[in-house]
């Protein structure tokens, strides 16, 4: 599709964290840590020409601090990155709705400076039917009551 025949709307955006091994000596005693100290580090996620954006808004963060994320043995899909992660095998830079799946072993490292979030987009044809732009509606709205309630759990848990 041409990018003038798509509509693109943002459903919400995650801040992004860099999953690591709790053992690992490098990052043992860190809460945050700078996006070029992971210069040395193996990635378990790279760019897949066939799939998502995750990887790419990763590669190219690296980017921007001077340096290519180096490739682990194995690379995987988040899901899996994570186990992997978990098995010492590399690290992975995931937005923070997988801190509720991490294996025991993982931890998530904030970035600093903290990159631009990770948004998940919802993209339909200007030239969808009904029941698409339906779907499209009910998706938005259903996305903008769970922002809604997301807020206002954090306003009561402030002090």
């Amino acid at each position: 599709h041409a990018l003038q025949a798509l509509n693109c709307a943002e459903l919400y955006a995650q801040p992004l964290y860099v999953a690591v091994h709790r053992e690992d000596a490098f990052f043992q005693h860190k809460k945050q840590i700078e996006i070029t100290a992971l210069r040395e580090q193996k990635f378990v996620s790279t760019p897949h020409a066939e799939r998502g954006g995750l990887s790419y808004l990763v590669a190219n963060l690296c980017l921007s601090h001077g340096f290519s994320p180096q490739k682990s043995i194995l690379r995987s899909r988040k899901t899996s990155q994570l186990a992997l992660v978990a098995t010492g095998l590399g690290i992975c830079i995931l937005p923070d709705e997988f801190r509720s799946i991490l294996p025991n072993t993982v931890k998530l490292v904030a970035l600093h400076p903290e990159p631009q979030p990770s948004k998940v987009c919802l993209i339909w044809s200007k030239n969808a039917d009904e029941l698409v732009l339906q779907a499209v509606a009910e998706l938005q709205k259903m996305h903008a009551g769970l922002s809604q309630i997301s807020n206002s759990h954090e306003k009561m848990s402030s002090p």
